[in-house]
């Protein structure tokens, strides 16, 4: 019975909670360990019926020697048994040095990199990972054990961007109640039980002794902990966005020398101290694209407006600038001239901003919307099949992995066009679209940092990126002032 449920709470999860529709391709990173491999089994159940397309990437850091190479083959073997496709990666020599600082985090972030390669290179819709309840608790206790606010104590996402994690609602140990029961083969991380890493400490010391010594069900109070932070961190952000709007003002760079920049009334500072911190945050956000690099001593020291210097002002991180200016505090960052790309080059889109792309002599624009706006934009778009304006894309902010990049399509491309459940060959879209093949290079893509096609312009936009119900800000993207457009609703290409 319990096994049961592991499976109804995973596929709970998998559907309702991750958003992976039937039909999707799921690329699972499978390290061999007992998590990676219950997920795999797992994710198979649901394509026995037809529902999921599922494939396998294993990263081969080389960092455990002969271990390493156990891992491998274990999941070759396993794999070829389960006649499940793999992949296997293994870094550049030099790449990650072991004897470097923060060993764990470039090796996740090498980890990351390859299971993106290999989800754009396939066509995969979706990366799976195998993080499971209790490593929710423990994010918990080292987010609090370093500080973080809400935000960092919300813990784990079930899902970010393509990003999902069905095991979320599951245990460990009936993640390997769920393994011995189906016969099911795991490879053990030896390092997993060494006490030199903070989290080995807190799972094999800190959190058996809260057990034993507290509360028996420490994991599962943690965890609904980091679910309720998760759910009040966005209504927080939301309420904080309003103070913001009412507050503020921004100038967004548009291709001329004015700076990117937003302005705040001084009267914002008379607001609760936890809205005002964390609409400060949102402003320093909407001018660098993320809030990841500003501190808690970067933020409290905008607090206080009569802390800030007259006619000079206090230094951020990325050349983020806060001065005074009459009855406003401003927050901006110098302008960069809108990057060129060629045919077959790539470049950042600013976000708000704008980007040249030649050969076209035109224009991609890109703005994030207000509140009020994404909410009518939303409910105007929902459940439509075909944008209003091909010129135009409208594309859910919290589906993206910022940076947006803007380049030609390559061969293999692939993408979900919106409404299909599947994906397909930019190539092929091209076809029906009719472009012309000597016109296809001239036709600007935008990709997110998963190297996810969002938007064939003047085409079609992602289904992944599609407006919903629950859609909070909304991305616009418009494509402007194209050689050989015949109006300026519909692009052509010829």
């Amino acid at each position: 019975m319990v096994q049961e449920g592991i499976v109804a709470r995973f596929r709970h999860h998998l559907l309702n909670i991750c958003r992976v529709p039937p039909g999707g391709r799921v690329l699972v990173g499978l390290s061999g360990g007992p998590d990676s491999v219950a997920l795999l089994h797992l994710l198979l159940g649901f394509a026995a019926d037809g529902d999921l397309r599922v494939g396998a990437a294993h990263m081969d850091h080389g960092l455990r020697g002969s271990e390493s190479d156990r891992d491998e083959e274990f999941v070759r073997e396993l794999c070829s048994q389960w006649d499940v496709p793999l992949e296997i990666g293994h870094p550049q020599p030099g790449a990650i040095d072991a004897d470097g600082p923060d060993l764990e985090a470039r090796a996740r972030r090498a980890r990351m990199k390859f299971l993106r390669e290999v989800t754009a290179r396939e066509g995969y819709d979706y990366i799976s990972l195998g993080h499971n309840r209790d490593d929710q608790a423990e994010t918990l206790l080292l987010a609090l054990l370093r500080g973080a606010g809400s935000a960092g104590l919300a813990g784990i996402p079930a899902r970010r961007g393509r990003i999902v994690r069905p095991l979320l609602g599951i245990h460990r140990g009936e993640i390997i109640a769920h393994l011995q029961r189906h016969s099911v083969a795991y490879v053990t991380d030896s390092s997993n039980l060494e006490a030199k890493q903070r989290r080995n400490r807190i799972r094999l010391d800190l959190l058996p002794r809260i057990r034993r010594e507290f509360n028996p069900g420490i994991v599962d109070v943690l965890a609904r902990t980091a679910e309720i932070l998760g759910d009040e961190d966005f209504y927080l952000d939301r309420r904080a966005a309003e103070l913001l709007r009412t507050h503020g003002s921004y100038e967004g760079f548009d291709g001329s020398s004015s700076p990117r920049r937003v302005v705040l009334d001084l009267d914002m500072f008379d607001e609760p101290r936890a809205l005002k911190r964390r609409a400060l945050r949102l402003g320093y956000g909407l001018i660098r694209g993320s809030r990841e690099d500003l501190a808690f001593d970067h933020v409290d020291s905008m607090l206080d407006p009569a802390e800030i210097p007259t006619g000079g002002g206090l230094d951020l991180p990325a050349g983020v600038r806060v001065r005074r200016d009459g009855g406003s505090i401003v927050m901006e960052a110098p302008a960069p001239s809108p990057p060129s790309i060629s045919a077959r080059g790539s470049a950042i889109l600013p976000l708000p901003g704008a980007l040249v792309r030649e050969p076209f002599q035109g224009r991609i624009e890109s703005r994030i919307l207000g509140e009020t706006a994404s909410r009518a934009v939303s409910i105007t778009l929902t459940g439509r099949r075909i944008p209003l304006l091909v010129s135009h894309a409208f594309i859910d902010y919290n589906k993206v992995e910022l940076p947006l990049y803007v380049r030609s399509w390559r061969p293999g491309d692939r993408m979900r066009p919106l409404g299909m459940s599947g994906t397909k060959k930019i190539q092929d879209i091209f076809v029906d679209a009719r472009v012309p093949r000597d016109s296809r290079s001239r036709v600007p893509l935008v990709l997110d940092s998963d190297h996810r096609v969002l938007w064939v312009a003047g085409v079609t936009v992602s289904d992944d990126v599609k407006l919903e119900g629950n859609t909070g800000r909304v991305i616009h993207l418009r494509v402007k002032d194209l050689v050989g457009s015949r109006d300026r609703h519909s692009p052509t290409f010829a």
